[in-house]
């Protein structure tokens, strides 16, 4: 496949695209420090060959060999007639941004005093790497990349398309995004003589040197990648004139809320590739606002990258609910348990009043009620119109929720605003086994609401059979009436 017919399947730029201007100085300045890097690299590498003209290959393999460089072409290493030969044969494992290479071959056989100055070189260059976006590069980025790609005009390429935002990221988090494609680029190769970057939306060319076998496979990952893709703001991937991805640019694309989307369907990759490129930038937000959304739809894994990247599991969005809400409302004990051990706060609020038991109980979620009273929370927390847990279990009918909450002490009399109680919520609900266990626990069956009605009253409204049968065995008075002289036969005659 020629360059001429790759380019018919890349989307022509956009006309619309703003015109990307940098500073004049301090375009100077990036373009003086590519310069200074490049010399020094030179030099560097003019004395290590110098130095090393003596020495024996097979030390220089065996030392690699034993700090695990296994990506290294060891038995064709092994033949080189010097140490220029060796240089040749892993020159694409350099260049003047990345020499980590040469430079631990320099720690181990080189003087002291040029092993200092790789360490230095590596130093800038590395600080170059991190302090650089492509946007600031953009006047430099054929400088930097084109001296290295003559040879490689004539082999399969891989075209990619970002969408703008990749603009704002910095040079070395290009070598993450092509590695989730090419492994190779991630592990062995100098990034600037396989890669051509173009300031446009960002537009990279790769120049492949895998197998026609290894080229396949990568085509068959990759179509099997395409959500992942648009997650981490790709819009085009073409591989050796394959089109695996071909869409509109997404000119509102922001990492924020690609990170919000990958956490919601649980796209760790994505998720992990966008934490990688957005480390120590602003770029992708309070990522505690993403954890929420993984929370809530149970991706462990995710759950567990934001934890690790330093998510704070106390942020609440804007109703005051916290991850450990989203994760307790669906019984996501797993991802509770994970919350707790970063220090998750059982005890939270919502705005209304609501925690997390709450939440729990009245979803008859047994396992995280199980882990949040191990925490020691306390059962008789109320909402602000006065409910508790076990009210919102009484309400579901859920029996097991509530003899957990009342073995932990959750009280049976608490009333919430109106005057009712668990027993008179559990009793208006027809739900027998759950008031039996309430009245087991000395729930008191006479207490009256704010309006004088009773559990029988509300269970003899409601026909409740079983209900009126057991609270009459447990000698209620039937006769007592409500504030507007109601009696639970009047009630059950009128229902």
């Amino acid at each position: 496949v020629s360059l001429e017919e790759e380019a018919q399947v890349i989307p022509k730029t956009p006309e619309s695209h703003p015109e990307l201007k940098l500073d004049p100085e301090a375009e100077k300045t990036i373009s003086k420090s590519i310069k200074d890097l490049s010399s020094s690299f030179n030099a560097l590498l003019k004395n290590l060959k110098n130095e090393l003209k003596e020495v024996d290959i097979a030390d220089v393999v065996e030392y690699l060999e034993e700090n695990g460089l296994d990506y290294l072409p060891f038995d064709d290493l092994k033949t080189a007639k010097d140490f220029r030969d060796f240089i040749n044969k892993v020159n694409e494992h350099y260049d003047f941004l990345d020499c980590s290479l040469l430079q631990l071959i320099a720690e181990e056989f080189a003087t002291d005093a040029l092993s200092e100055k790789f360490e230095e070189h590596s130093n800038v260059a590395a600080e170059f790497r991190e302090s650089h976006t492509v946007d600031d590069l953009k006047y430099n980025l054929t400088e930097i990349f084109n001296p290295y790609l003559d040879d490689f005009e004539k082999g399969p390429i891989a075209r990619i398309d970002l969408n703008n935002a990749w603009n704002g990221v910095q040079l070395s988090r290009l070598r993450t995004l092509i590695g989730c494609f090419f492994p190779d680029i991630k592990i062995k190769r100098a990034l600037t003589k396989h890669v051509l970057i173009k300031c446009r939306s960002v537009h990279i060319t790769y120049y492949m040197t895998e197998s026609a076998d290894q080229i396949q496979q990568i085509i068959a990952c990759a179509r099997e990648r395409v959500d992942f893709m648009k997650h981490i703001g790709l819009y085009h991937l073409a591989i050796n004139g394959e089109v695996i991805l071909n869409e509109a640019e997404k000119k509102d694309f922001k990492f924020e809320s690609a990170l919000q989307e990958a956490a919601k369907v649980g796209d760790s990759e994505a998720v992990e590739v966008l934490l990688e490129i957005g480390r120590g930038t602003d770029v992708l937000g309070d990522i505690s606002k993403a954890l929420f959304h993984a929370s809530s739809n149970n991706h462990y894994r995710v759950v567990k990258l934001f934890l690790n990247e330093g998510a704070n599991p106390n942020v609440r969005d804007t109703d005051g609910e916290s991850a450990m809400h989203a994760a307790s409302r669906k019984g996501h004990h797993k991802i509770v348990e994970l919350l707790l051990k970063e220090k998750a706060d059982p005890n939270t609020c919502s705005n209304n009043g609501i925690t997390t038991l709450m939440l729990a109980s009245f979803n008859n979620c047994y396992q995280v009620i199980k882990l949040l009273l191990k925490e020691k929370v306390n059962p008789n927390i109320q909402t602000k119109n006065g409910t508790t847990a076990l009210m919102l279990a009484s309400q579901s009918g859920h029996t097991e929720s509530a003899e957990l909450l009342l073995k932990a002490g959750a009280d049976p009399d608490i009333k919430e605003e109106e005057g009712w109680t668990a027993l008179m919520i559990a009793c208006q609900s027809d739900h027998t086994k759950v008031a039996q266990l309430l009245l087991e626990n000395k729930a008191d069956p006479n207490i009256c609401s704010n309006d004088g009605r009773t559990a029988l009253m509300s269970a003899s409204f409601n026909n409740c059979h079983q209900v009126v049968e057991l609270l009459l065995k447990e000698k209620v008075d039937p006769n007592i009436q409500s504030k507007n002289g109601w009696t639970a036969l009047m009630l059950a005659s009128q229902s």
